[in-house]
């Protein structure tokens, strides 16, 4: 027993734990982006789903409009119109990094959650340059589709 304890050091047991501390800071540091990058990437899946439903809701309002030429009908065609002209909007806005403010308006006329708008500017801004997100929405010109 007398002899363990002369070989054993405190220095590798230090050592030890610090670099069980690092992972474990480094896992906790991934996990965050991880969630915030998931949770980013749900917003605009959920500001597709909006500006789908934008467009169908508009359609629908046209056609009632054509048929009954109610105007109640044509300001809900209107209303829901406002939903991807807003959408895009924002992504134009995006694209030319104009002020947060201004890409907040245009989202928040899709409709978005205002709590996520932050997170969908995030994650454009930070992740515009990898190549299946500029795919989704710009062209070969960088232009908003």
């Amino acid at each position: 027993m007398g002899k363990f304890l002369r070989t054993f050091r405190f220095p590798n047991v230090f050592m030890l734990l610090l670099i069980v501390f690092v992972s474990c800071a480094l896992l906790i540091c991934i996990n965050f982006f991880t969630i915030k990058i998931l949770s980013a990437n749900r917003v605009y899946v959920n500001g597709e789903s909006l500006y789908s439903k934008g467009q169908n809701n508009a359609t629908i309002h046209l056609i009632s409009y054509l048929y009954t030429q109610n105007k109640k009908e044509w300001d809900l065609f209107r209303q829901e119109l406002e939903v991807p002209q807003g959408d895009r909007d924002a992504r134009v806005e995006l694209s030319n990094g104009d002020e947060t403010e201004t890409i907040k308006e245009g989202f928040r006329a899709g409709r978005n959650n205002e709590k996520d708008l932050d997170d969908a500017i995030w994650l454009f801004r930070n992740f515009k340059n990898v190549s299946f997100f500029l795919k989704q929405f710009m062209n070969g010109n960088k232009e908003i589709i």
